[in-house]
């Protein structure tokens, strides 16, 4: 059987191009001209520098029928999550339908007469087949089959942005036999955190869930989604988020990380701030380490890099302009969701939190004076890394008077758990530790009327949560024999706890199988609200989705066309 053999240099530039293609197209649609065309010019510069850098020779091989059947898995979970309007479609597609209509139909930028209003929101990941939709109705004049081949477009578009992604994990991971593709695989569909047994502990209510069939919602006020739960829910931030941290991870160099998140602003403003947090974090952790080489002049050369300097100067400013004007950011709710006061810290938990503090700083003041010896040890680097973790947790705890019994389960099982079992081989790197710690944090910060800004700004940190756990049972399974004690043991365990995890993806795909059984046909497309020139059914507008006073905002006054 013929092999394909893919060289990393292809899927980095075709990855590069698939986050700054819609940039292009909204500076082009959106923007003024005078702004556009430096903008423009800057982006096809780095594009094609990118295309003639060289790189360590990194490649995926596979048989020609391998891929085809990893294709075709692409296809069907993205068939399975509505991509296309073929199948069963979540709620929040109505408002995502509304939103890539008004792309096809409307003049770029979208203005609603009805409710005076501008479009405003994470557009990116839309605008390409919402291009091509509209050519099909300036061809036709027919609306339907405009909608109807966008939806198309649109699908190719996410099942494009999937296999970014897994090439990309593929190349991170570097699994020693072409067999352990297919783990990569099973680990990137089924990754999720262990919302089945959140369930059973918080005591949910079952019926609830036969209706809803939602098992993430089973910590109110905290959520982690998993990858199916990105794709099937928020497919729009979700997928250019995976192919922006999975670029991240298997970057050299600094040097191109302001052009990475200026071009995800636009399609995943919460994933853009996670994997920024990232980016930083790693960024000092570099820094140090040139420093203590005395390998500093190069590192600095790669951090005002062109690429860095330009994007902050062309690209970054528009994104950033254009998305502050939205409404919701201005209705930011706190505490929406506590609950009742037996679930808030009792003075017992307070009690072992202060224990915690004095335990966590006497152990640090241990681990200071041998931090010579860290450097050496990974025992030692994990008991200070876990440190400063407890210690930035008593700081979530001390900083949120609200904050709820519930959130210690939810961060062990939706990540904690995984976290300690990949500690046997990661924990001498300092972004294990980066995740944990985002991932501490996110849960306490409130942007808007929902809890957006905790399931999108961790996708990042999860999807590199994901990797390294498909690493870990790759290396575990081609090299099994040299596995001894804890990490034989914590490998087992982890994979026992993916299993546990995967019925959450496992039940967001059968409910769109349950859905189209009870109503006798797979035309399930939510598409309800056709629009957002209108005003919603309680009297106001969608103003998660617009900006209320456009007129008066930065972007209109020195952006907009």
């Amino acid at each position: 059987m013929k092999e394909l053999r893919i060289n990393y240099k292809s899927i980095r530039l075709g990855s590069f191009l698939y986050l700054a293609f819609p940039v292009v197209l909204f500076f082009i649609g959106f923007v003024k001209w005078n702004i556009t065309l430096p903008a423009i010019l800057f982006i096809g510069w780095i594009v094609f520098k990118l295309g003639r850098e060289k790189e360590a020779p990194r490649y995926v091989t596979f048989k020609i029928n391998t891929l085809f059947i990893v294709i075709v898995a692409f296809i069907l979970w993205a068939y399975l999550g509505g991509q296309g309007g073929l199948f069963y479609q979540t709620s929040d597609w109505n408002e995502r339908n509304a939103i890539f209509r008004d792309l096809i139909q409307f003049d770029w930028p979208v203005y609603y007469p009805k409710t005076d209003t501008m479009l405003t929101y994470y557009i990116g990941h839309w605008l390409p087949a919402a291009g091509m939709g509209k050519i099909i109705y300036i061809l036709s004049s027919n609306r339907v089959l405009a909608f109807q081949i966008g939806n198309l477009f649109l699908a190719l578009w996410t099942i494009i942005g999937i296999l970014f992604t897994y090439l990309l994990m593929i190349i991170y991971i570097q699994p020693k036999s072409k067999n352990l593709k297919w783990i990569i695989l099973i680990v990137f569909i089924g990754f999720s955190g262990m919302d089945v047994i959140g369930c059973v502990l918080e005591k949910w209510n079952w019926q609830t869930f036969m209706e809803w069939m939602h098992l993430e919602w089973w910590s109110p006020g905290y959520q982690f989604s998993s990858n199916t739960t990105d794709l099937f829910w928020v497919f729009n931030q979700a997928i250019p988020a995976w192919v922006a941290t999975m670029l991240f991870l298997n970057e050299n160099s600094p040097k191109n990380y302001a052009f990475i998140i200026s071009c995800l602003l636009l399609a995943a403003t919460f994933p853009a701030v996670g994997l920024a947090v990232l980016m930083i974090g790693k960024y000092i952790g570099d820094l140090i380490r040139v420093i203590h080489l005395r390998s500093q002049k190069q590192f600095l050369v790669e951090t005002f890099s062109v690429s860095n300097i330009g994007a902050i100067l062309f690209v970054t400013p528009s994104m950033i302009a254009y998305l502050l004007m939205n409404s919701a950011i201005g209705k930011t709710k706190e505490n929406i969701y506590l609950l009742p006061d037996q679930l808030l810290l009792t003075s017992t938990m307070k009690g072992l939190i202060l224990g915690m503090s004095i335990v966590g700083l006497i152990g640090f003041a241990y681990i200071w004076k041998r931090r010579k010896e860290i450097q050496t040890q990974k025992s030692l680097k994990f008991i200070l890394g876990s440190l400063i973790l407890l210690l930035l947790l008593i700081g979530m705890v001390i900083t949120h008077p609200e904050t709820r019994r519930i959130y210690f389960v939810f961060l062990a099982l939706e990540c904690g758990i995984y976290w300690l079992c990949l500690a046997p081989d990661f924990a001498n790197r300092y972004l294990y530790y980066l995740i944990a710690g985002t991932l501490l944090v996110f849960p306490m910060i409130h942007i808007g009327t929902s809890i957006d800004f905790c399931m999108r700004a961790s996708i990042p940190s999860l999807i590199i949560l994901t990797t390294l756990c498909a690493k870990k049972i790759c290396d575990w399974i081609y090299n099994g024999k040299k596995f001894k004690g804890i990490q034989n043991i914590s490998t087992i365990f982890l994979v026992g706890f993916l299993c546990i995890g995967s019925v959450t993806p496992i039940v967001e795909m059968g409910r769109g199988v349950y859905k189209a059984m009870e109503a006798g046909t797979t035309s399930l497309q939510a598409d309800q609200i056709k629009t957002l020139n209108k005003y919603h059914e309680t009297g106001r507008t969608y103003y998660n989705f617009v900006s209320e006073d456009y007129k008066n905002t930065f972007f209109y006054r020195n952006y907009a066309k």
